[in-house]
């Protein structure tokens, strides 16, 4: 497998160009205002699929444009359908006018994905593991083969997804990763959503979070 990454948008989120024999795939093309696109056609990387971890557009904002050009299934995890529906709770952090465009999309190309799932695409395949609490339901993607996982906003190198925002809670969510997460292998390779790669036993043994009770935390 092999996999790059390039940081886009204002929040500089990882957007994950993957390569598996000839599959491709694309995991949180985020907002970057169209220029995600021309990027893939500059790389010559046409996905066969996109992957959007969760409900922020951070990592779907550029999804429109793509899925249009390409007309490629785009996998969302079903319990953030209502998540992005309940926008007016969210405050005024998002493009209304991206999170319709998102939406209207999923409504023609969506794959809506459980927990514990296995996500196939030509060769490559990831069992979804669902982590609540930075938002309702965060989608990791495990690959025990090529010992990775990609858990968007969930967990970071040395942190974990910010939990301040609609459906945020700092104990749930570290409650979640130490269920979802820290129980695989050491030498499991994370990709996160923001940041540098880690692994799961760097993050058991050094993260802040998952060291400490979260409920002192703060």
């Amino acid at each position: 497998m092999k996999i790059r990454r390039v940081e886009v948008g204002a929040y500089q989120t990882n957007c994950y160009m993957v390569e598996q024999d000839s599959t491709r795939i694309l995991i949180d093309p985020g907002d970057a205002d169209g220029q995600v696109l021309p990027f893939l056609e500059r790389q010559s990387f046409r996905p066969d699929a996109i992957l959007v971890t969760h409900g922020h557009q951070d990592h779907y904002g550029d999804v429109s444009a793509i899925c249009t050009a390409y007309d490629v299934p785009v996998y969302f995890p079903e319990e953030e359908v209502g998540y992005l529906a309940e926008s007016s709770r969210q405050g005024s952090l998002w493009d209304t006018g991206k999170r319709e465009a998102f939406m209207r999309i999923l409504q023609t190309h969506g794959r809506f994905v459980k927990d514990g799932e296995i996500v196939r695409i030509g060769t490559i395949a990831f069992e979804a593991r669902m982590i609540a609490h930075h938002t309702r339901a965060g989608m990791c993607l495990y690959d025990a083969e090529n010992k990775v996982i990609f858990t968007g906003d969930n967990l970071f190198r040395g942190s974990i997804g910010r939990t301040d925002l609609y459906k945020g809670d700092t104990k749930g969510l570290c409650d979640g990763i130490r269920k979802k997460i820290l129980p695989l292998p050491d030498d499991i390779k994370v990709y996160p959503g923001h940041g540098e790669p880690t692994s799961v036993g760097i993050e058991r043994r050094t993260n802040y979070y998952l060291t400490h009770d979260p409920e002192a935390l703060w």
